[in-house]
């Protein structure tokens, strides 16, 4: 790794901090052989103005995803997943006999499923189901009552009553696949899904701030959230629910941000992500994760490091991630011809989806700097990660605002690509 390039990644965030695109920034980034090569903060974590670290707890949101992910390949390893061919009915029987929408919303008129899901569709998000976090679609989440006995059992058997939006397999489509993979993860080890996760991947790689709430002894470590001053409808959009809900993970903007071009929206201190006091007590696969850049980066080094952590212990196999690392989509298509073209506001051609996360099929015409196969995810709120095992380069980028300009992925990964060795690129080129 090119050092002094490195550089230029970090001067780059550091002026889009400067001008107000992110309320703070932090960047790692590790390179097989060379270890952490750039541990970079800047801005500040909160409205006291107090600057942002590797160890500043961060909502993951869709970063969550990968380690879901790698949750349900570990079960597999152990024979307790027989095969991601496997109909997911085989394991949650609430998802026999789906059916499809037609033209109407509610499911009137509804068509027998073509095919049954199987667990890969569920990994590579074509199973046809919907964005279940958007409870308008759900009615029972404005019901406090039923929310108190909430699990994620329930949960699932509510996302299984409702129709696909397609064909299993027809489609990649944004959706609830991750909390479903949760749940799979619950029955087929007979743990719950955050003691699986705590007893698998965090206590081995020693992910000590990884959990699906904030202890009340870290509070004063989570980083308040931001929005773009001339944004709106941001609640409505994020499906949260009505204020007088204690379950509104994100309550309206309240006041400006100190660079003037952002808005607090919340620091959710102890609300919704404290133990205590959360009324939706799911524990949500594919967001609901809150993290450290520090805890996150070391699951990153895992992967890129064939499945090992820093202290030897193996946590899933090489041939296992490299398995994940390969486009899934029929027929080796990419998102976009399978009707996910400018997802999350960009094109998607040229990146197909592995298992539990995207891959790309394409550099050029995707159009970054990278390799053939390189595995990545980012959350809501501009968390950003990405591992190529080619290169031998992880990368995490967190930060906490709310904006559906998610362009400078790119920028950034160009500009941490381009601080790679001349010697990398052989074995990289040859992967076209």
């Amino acid at each position: 790794m090119d050092l002094q390039t490195l550089k230029y990644a970090e001067e780059w965030i550091s002026r889009q901090v400067d001008q107000g695109e992110f309320p703070f920034a932090t960047l790692k980034v590790y390179k097989l052989g060379q270890g952490v090569v750039s541990n970079f903060s800047k801005g500040f974590m909160d409205e006291n103005e107090t600057k942002a670290n590797e160890d500043t707890i961060l909502r993951l949101a869709s970063n969550t995803k990968l380690i879901t992910a790698v949750g349900v390949m570990i079960c597999v390893e152990r024979g307790l997943i027989q095969n991601i061919l496997d109909p997911l009915k085989e394991y949650i029987p609430s998802f026999a006999n789906m059916r499809v929408k037609g033209s109407n919303t509610f499911g009137e008129g509804t068509v027998k499923a073509k095919r049954d899901i199987t667990i890969q569709d569920v990994l590579t998000t074509t199973a046809g189901l919907s964005f279940g976090i958007a409870y308008n679609q759900y009615p029972e989440f404005r019901d406090k009552e039923i929310l108190k006995t909430m699990n994620l059992e329930k949960y699932i058997d509510m996302i299984a009553a409702r129709p696909l939006h397609c064909h299993p397999g027809e489609r990649w489509a944004y959706s609830s696949s991750w909390a479903v993979l949760g749940r799979l993860i619950e029955v087929v080890s007979g743990k719950s899904f955050p003691d699986f996760l705590q007893e698998n991947i965090f206590d081995p790689l020693g992910m000590n701030d990884a959990k699906f709430y904030v202890e009340e002894a870290k509070a004063n470590r989570l980083a308040s959230l931001y929005t773009k001053k001339d944004r709106k409808g941001i609640v409505a959009a994020l499906g949260t629910l009505n204020s007088d809900s204690k379950f509104d993970a994100i309550p309206q903007p309240v006041r400006p941000g100190s660079n003037g071009k952002l808005k607090l929206v919340t620091t959710q201190r102890l609300n919704s992500f404290s133990d205590k006091e959360r009324l939706l007590r799911v524990p949500n696969g594919g967001g609901g994760l809150l993290s450290t850049t520090k805890d996150y980066l070391t699951f990153m080094t895992m992967l890129c490091d064939g499945g090992v952590s820093s202290s030897g212990k193996r946590i899933i196999g090489q041939g296992t991630i490299e398995y994940m690392m390969i486009n899934h989509l029929p027929d080796g298509k990419d998102i976009a011809q399978m009707g996910g073209d400018n997802f999350g506001g960009i094109t998607r051609k040229g990146q197909g989806f592995g298992l539990g996360g995207a891959v790309i099929t394409n550099p050029a015409i995707f159009g970054v700097n990278a390799s053939v196969n390189e595995y990545c995810w980012g959350g809501a709120y501009r968390t950003f990660s990405w591992v190529d095992r080619t290169a031998g380069v992880a990368v995490f980028f967190g930060t906490q605002v709310i904006t559906d300009d998610i362009r400078y992925r790119r920028v950034l990964r160009n500009l941490v690509n381009s601080a790679l060795m001349e010697k990398s690129w052989p074995s990289r080129l040859a992967r076209l």
